[in-house]
C-alpha cells in the first residue's frame, strides 16, 4: 500500500542507497534498480481503514493512491549508520537502529499527541546521537493544535517544541540549521515561524513571505539558504540565512545592543548572463522566478543607529552675511560660491544621516575600496560591485554628473579571492572575511584578468578626468543662467550689455559642452547630432567594449585607449584655452554690474 506522497529518502552515508516506502520499507543499494524489504508492516494494519471500495463516493479512485495505512516519511540519521525512523498516516512512530534488522514503536512513549494521528516528518538530529523531531498533526479529525515532539534518547521519552498559543495553525514542516543548532524553523497551515533560542519561543516571519501553508523545508548548505515548498506548489527562497545565525549564536539582545555586529557573507559571484532559450518576448506564456540580484556582493551588518549631531541654527547661519554686490551661487566646479548659496548648506553629502564606513582589505592587508553606507537600527545592507578606489588623483563619480563608470564600477575590478571587510560604527568596528569568485560555469585566466583590470585603470582615469571637465562646464553653465535670470525685468544699458554678454558665453559654454558630453545625454549613442562625438561617448564605447569581457584586452583596443587618450589632451587643451581667455573676464564682468541675482 502505498500513500499518494509515497516516503522516499536517500541513505546519507552512500548516495547510492535509497529508500522507499508502502506499509513496508523497502532499500535498493543500486540507485533503484533492484529493492528488498527491510522492515514488517511498520503500520497498524487496520483492516477497516483499508476498504475504500466501500468508504463513500460512486467509485473508487483511478490511481489506487488513496490508501490509508502507509508509511509517510522515512528518516536515516546522519550521524548514525543503521538509524533510521520511519512514521506512518495511522499515528506509528519506528526506529531501528540495526539498518532494518528489528524494528520498535516509541509512539506509545509520547504523551499529550492523540492516537492515530498523522506523522507528517521525522527530522533525526545532525548534532546528537538518538535526537528526533517529530511534526506531527490531526487536523483530518478536526483537531487543530500544533503537535512538534523531540525525543533525545532515541524515542524513551519525548518532550514539545511547541504549545498551543505560540504559533496559529497545525504543524506540517520542520528544518534546524546545521550551523546553529538553536536556528530553528518551523512552517504551519498558516505561514513560517522562526526561533532563534532553540525553540524556547517562536516568531511569525511575515517580510514578504505569505501566509499559507507550508509544508517543506530544507536548508541548502551551500548557499546558506532556506528553501520553502508549499501547499499551493510554489518554491520559496529565504535568501541567506546567516543574520539570523548571527542572532542565534549571540543573542538578539547582545546584537542589537553593540553598535555594529558583522555578518558573515556568503560567497559572491561574478555572475555571466546571456539570454535565455526561448521567445525573445513570451508575454504571460511563461513564468520565471525572481532571482538573486548580481553584480555585487552584499554585505550585511547589524547596528545601533547613532545619533544624529545637533545641527547649527541655520537662521544664525544665514544672517551671517548678507548677499552683497557681485554674490550669486554657482554649480558645483563654477567659480562662484559653493552649492547653496553664501550662508547655506556646503557640499555634496550635507543633509545625509548617520552613516557607515566600509572598508575591504585584500589579502596582503591593503585597502582596496572604502566608502560609506546609511545605517539604521537593525539589520543593514551595504553592496560592493567588485571594484576597488577610483585611481589616486582622480575622483569618484557622482549621481549627477558624467561618471560613465558607474554604470560599471566606481574604480577598476578587483580580483577574484579572499577580502577582509571591516565596518564602522560610531566609533565600533567589526570584522569579517568576503570570498569574491568568477562564474563556475565560465571559464577565466587569471592573467587575462589581470591585463584587463590594467586598461580598465587607464580608463577609468580618463573617464574621471573627463567627468571633472563636463561637471565644470555644466556648472558654469548654470551660473551663467542664474545671471540671466536674475538680469529679467532690469533694463539699462550696463544691463543689456552683461545680458548680450552672457548669452555669449553660455552659446560658448554650450559648444564645450558638445566636444566634452552632458553626462547622462548622449551616452550610449553618438549623441552629437552633425558635430563631433562627444567625448565622454568615446570614452564609454571604449569602456564598453573592455569591460564586456573577461578575455585579455586585443591590440586594437590598447590603440584605442591610447587614441582617447590624445583625443582628451586636445579637447582639454581647447577648454583651457576657453577659459583663459573668456572666464575670468566674464566673472569680472558680472561683478562690475550692481545688481544681485539672490535677490535683495
Amino acid at each position: 500500500r502505498f500513500n499518494w506522497n509515497a516516503a522516499i529518502a536517500q541513505d546519507p552515508f552512500d548516495n547510492s542507497t535509497v529508500y522507499f516506502g508502502s506499509q513496508f520499507v523497502h532499500k535498493s543499494t543500486d540507485k533503484g534498480n533492484n529493492w528488498t524489504v527491510i522492515s514488517p508492516d511498520l503500520t497498524t494494519n487496520d483492516s477497516t481503514k483499508q476498504r475504500q471500495d466501500k468508504s463513500g463516493g460512486l467509485t473508487i479512485d483511478a490511481t489506487g493512491a488513496e490508501n490509508h495505512t502507509t508509511i509517510l516519511v522515512i528518516e536515516p540519521s546522519p550521524r548514525e549508520k543503521g538509524v533510521i525512523w520511519a512514521g506512518t498516516d495511522d499515528g506509528n512512530l519506528q526506529i531501528t537502529r540495526d539498518g532494518g534488522a528489528t524494528w520498535t514503536n516509541v509512539i506509545g512513549n509520547m504523551k499529550g499527541v492523540p492516537a492515530g494521528s498523522w506523522i507528517n516528518q521525522i527530522k533525526a538530529s545532525t548534532y546528537n546521537d538518538g535526537e528526533a523531531v517529530a511534526v506531527i498533526n490531526n487536523y483530518r479529525r478536526f483537531d487543530f493544535k500544533p503537535y512538534m515532539m523531540r525525543t533525545k534518547n532515541y524515542g524513551k521519552t519525548w518532550e514539545p517544541l511547541v504549545k498551543e498559543g505560540d504559533v496559529f495553525g497545525y504543524s506540517l514542516s520542520f528544518v534546524q540549521d546545521p550551523v546553529q543548532p538553536n536556528l530553528m524553523f518551523y512552517g504551519t497551515e498558516h505561514g513560517l515561524y522562526i526561533s532563534i533560542d532553540g525553540a524556547k519561543t517562536w516568531s511569525k516571519f511575515n517580510n514578504g513571505y505569505p501566509n499559507v501553508s507550508t509544508m517543506d523545508l530544507v536548508i541548502q548548505e551551500r548557499e546558506s539558504d532556506l528553501v520553502i515548498g508549499t501547499f499551493g506548489r510554489a518554491i520559496w527562497v529565504l535568501d541567506d540565512i546567516n543574520p539570523l545565525r548571527v542572532l542565534a549564536a549571540k543573542g538578539q539582545a547582545n546584537v542589537m545592543a553593540a553598535k555594529v555586529t558583522a555578518v558573515p557573507p556568503v560567497t559572491a559571484y561574478e555572475v555571466s548572463t546571456r539570454s535565455a532559450n526561448g521567445p525573445a518576448n513570451p508575454g504571460s506564456s511563461t513564468f520565471e522566478g525572481e532571482n538573486r540580484n548580481y553584480g555585487f556582493a552584499s554585505i550585511k551588518f547589524f547596528a545601533k543607529k547613532p545619533a544624529m549631531p545637533e545641527r547649527p541654527n541655520r537662521d544664525a547661519a544665514a544672517q551671517g552675511a548678507p548677499a552683497g554686490r557681485g554674490q550669486f551661487p554657482g554649480g558645483q566646479g563654477g567659480a562662484f560660491a559653493g552649492r547653496g548659496g553664501q550662508g547655506g548648506p556646503g557640499g555634496r553629502g550635507a543633509a545625509r544621516g548617520p552613516q557607515a564606513k566600509v572598508e575591504i582589505f585584500n589579502s596582503a592587508g591593503e585597502l582596496i575600496r572604502n566608502f560609506d553606507t546609511p545605517v539604521e537600527d537593525g539589520l543593514n545592507v551595504a553592496q560592493w560591485r567588485f571594484d576597488e578606489n577610483p585611481p589616486e588623483g582622480t575622483e569618484e563619480p557622482q549621481g549627477g554628473g558624467g561618471g560613465f563608470a558607474r554604470f560599471f564600477r566606481v574604480g577598476t575590478p578587483a580580483l577574484p579571492g579572499k577580502y577582509t571587510v571591516k565596518i564602522t560604527v560610531d566609533g565600533a568596528t567589526d570584522e569579517t572575511t568576503l570570498e569574491y569568485k568568477m562564474d563556475p560555469r565560465e571559464e577565466y585566466d587569471m592573467s587575462a584578468l589581470i591585463a584587463r583590470r590594467e586598461v580598465l585603470k587607464d580608463i577609468s582615469v580618463i573617464s574621471s578626468q573627463v567627468t571633472t571637465m563636463s561637471g565644470k562646464v555644466s556648472a558654469d553653465v548654470e551660473s551663467v543662467d542664474k545671471v540671466l535670470a536674475a538680469l529679467q525685468g532690469k533694463r539699462g544699458e550696463e544691463y543689456n550689455t552683461l545680458r548680450t554678454k552672457s548669452n555669449d558665453i553660455k552659446k560658448q559654454l554650450e559648444e564645450l559642452q558638445g566636444l566634452i558630453g552632458r553626462g547622462g545625454r548622449g551616452f550610449f549613442g553618438g549623441g552629437g547630432g552633425d558635430g563631433p562625438t562627444p567625448l565622454q561617448t568615446e570614452v564609454f564605447s571604449v569602456l564598453r567594449t573592455v569591460n564586456g569581457s573577461f578575455d585579455a584586452p586585443t591590440d586594437a583596443q590598447k590603440t584605442s585607449v591610447e587614441r582617447l587618450k590624445e583625443r582628451k589632451a586636445e579637447v582639454q587643451k581647447q577648454m583651457d584655452d576657453w577659459y583663459a581667455a573668456n572666464w575670468d573676464a566674464y566673472v569680472n564682468a558680472v561683478k562690475a554690474v550692481s545688481f544681485s541675482p539672490i535677490g535683495n
